[in-house]
């Protein structure tokens, strides 16, 4: 390995905890500006993100301990339904901003909700960086190179995911174990190509931002090769993105791999792919975070035949109508003309409700029990108009048969 790559990876990581640092300072701006002035060397409250919540679980697979950051949906406290989840990598860094991200995304309706659960250290970056740097490098790196001592764990740190981690979290949070994705970005995106092609792999959905293909003389490829020579499916849907400004090596390695993917047609296999202009490597995988949510929750192709299959009318229990309407290339459904929801395609027959935190932040009682609603199933035969649909509300069924 050259040095030229540690520095790659260090000077990225030190940019993207600049912007975070600078996201932080311009979101606190305004609290700050309206407090008294304190005396100088007075300690003031540290800042907290609202509907989150730390837990520390000591592995027993690597011997050391994670601080387990979650962010928990708006509307958890007043449901029972369960809610998808994504687990972000790297969480001392980018706990905060994957956070922001969902909740702007949610309140535009571009996600369902979601329970985030971050992976990190407990790790204070601005005094100890090297220290948080050197752990990840060892846990989320696939083989061991030379140039950097004691990396190559990531088959310790998946099976510490795996057998540890998602089951403190399905046991203790409603998530949906067939709905989970894994986030990563640097060697996070690489750590997360690794996890992918592991069987059976815990994640049906993975957001590999600026992915460190180029690791230990591209040991990924090798490891993919092997994987294609056994398996003629891969059973995920993968975002990946790459700043057009990052390096020859890291834009040049992640468009070959992207070929890679796309040639061998693997079924059961949905690779997105965007390439975020003018940005270089952490601001790349920073804003990619966005785009990577909105297309493994929202952005299923649908074809236009298909949407047409599921417009019309639907009598649910009690005599109320569901409509289903056509908007653009997506659906909407009108809950018995009190709201007009948006449908987030999940799969071509699922399709998730855009419902929690906007209805909770309207204050008009008679919508809270929208909130409880997760997706629809649409089911049919043929190519005919379908004959009913199934939603699903706080984890039970309820079916509807088209309006005659």
């Amino acid at each position: 390995m050259t040095p030229t790559r540690r520095t790659c990876e260090y000077t990225g990581m030190r940019t993207f905890l600049s912007v975070c640092f600078g996201l932080v300072g311009i979101l606190s701006a305004g609290h700050v500006a309206a407090q008294e002035p304190k005396p100088s060397g007075a300690t003031l409250p540290a800042v907290t993100l609202g509907s989150t919540e730390t837990r520390t679980i000591s592995s027993k697979v690597l011997s050391r301990d994670f601080q387990i950051s979650i962010s928990l949906p708006w509307s958890y406290r007043i449901t029972q339904k369960r809610y998808p989840a994504v687990y972000i990598l790297d969480a001392d860094l980018g706990f905060g901003l994957a956070h922001t991200a969902y909740q702007a995304s949610q309140l535009d309706g571009n996600v369902p909700e979601l329970i985030l659960i971050g992976i990190g250290y407990g790790i204070d970056i601005s005094s100890a960086f090297s220290t948080w740097s050197t752990r990840r490098t060892q846990e989320m790196t696939p083989s061991a190179a030379k140039d950097y001592p004691g990396s190559g764990e990531a088959a310790g740190f998946s099976r510490f995911i795996r057998e540890e981690l998602i089951p403190l979290i399905d046991a203790n949070y409603r998530t949906d174990p067939a709905d989970r994705t894994l986030a990563g970005t640097s060697f996070g995106g690489l750590f997360a190509t690794y996890v992918m092609l592991q069987t059976p792999s815990p994640f049906q959905q993975y957001i590999v931002r600026s992915p460190s293909l180029w690791w230990d003389d591209r040991t990924m490829f090798t490891l993919e090769n092997a994987y294609s020579g056994k398996h003629r499916d891969l059973p995920a849907t993968m975002f990946t993105s790459m700043g057009s400004a990052e390096t020859d090596q890291m834009m040049s390695t992640w468009k070959e791999f992207v070929a890679v993917l796309t040639k061998r047609q693997y079924d059961g296999f949905r690779l997105i792919t965007t390439t975020i202009q003018g940005a270089k490597h952490a601001t790349a995988g920073a804003i990619a975070l966005f785009d990577g949510l909105k297309a493994v929750f929202g952005g299923w192709p649908v074809d236009a035949e298909m949407l047409d299959r599921y417009v019309g009318r639907f009598v649910l229990p009690g005599n109320e109508i569901i409509t289903i309407a056509r908007e653009g290339q997506g659906l909407s459904a009108d809950w018995n003309g009190k709201r007009k929801l948006n449908l987030l395609a999940r799969a071509p027959a699922k399709f998730a409700f855009t419902t929690g935190e906007a209805e909770l932040l309207s204050g008009e009682k008679d919508l809270l029990p929208l909130v409880g609603l997760q997706y629809i199933d649409f089911r049919g035969s043929g190519r005919r108009p379908v004959e009913s649909i199934t939603i699903h509300q706080n984890g039970k069924p309820i079916v509807a048969p088209r309006a005659k």
